[in-house]
């Protein structure tokens, strides 16, 4: 049984052909902190966020999908950053801006947070507790 993946859908399933990006229902809400350097971006998540699994499915490489510039590949992370390689992107990423991002497993992903917020047309209508954070023993 894996009722968290059936619940979001992630990245791998949408790999496996089980869904379409559209059905993921996890997005990881992230702000880009740097453009300093040409070619990169750095957002405000990393594996303490995102979790450091890779895909099992499809192009098996990178860190999760980024709806507002699919053509940017999430290439690296460390516990608090992730850094996109923009270089190929024909987004115009700047600082302070929201991005939305569909982690490769969505489990691990929601396990490393207190709350989920939900929402209906983009509003936030309500939050879920998670339960069973860091309660494996």
């Amino acid at each position: 049984m894996r009722p968290g993946t059936y619940i979001y859908n992630d990245l791998n399933t949408y790999y496996q052909g089980v869904c379409r990006l559209e059905d993921c229902a996890a997005r990881v809400a992230v702000t880009v902190v740097s453009t300093a350097i040409a070619g990169q971006a750095v957002i405000d998540a990393g594996s303490k966020t995102l979790s450091s699994d890779l895909l099992s499915s499809g192009p098996q490489e990178g860190y999760g999908y980024v709806v507002e510039a699919p053509d940017a590949k999430l290439i690296k992370l460390n516990e608090e950053h992730g850094y996109l390689d923009i270089s190929g992107s024909s987004h115009r990423f700047r600082v302070g801006e929201v991005l939305t991002v569909i982690p490769n497993h969505v489990c691990t992903c929601v396990n490393m947070h207190d709350d989920v917020l939900t929402l209906r047309n983009d509003e936030v209508v309500g939050s879920w507790h998670i339960a069973a954070r860091g309660k494996i023993r």
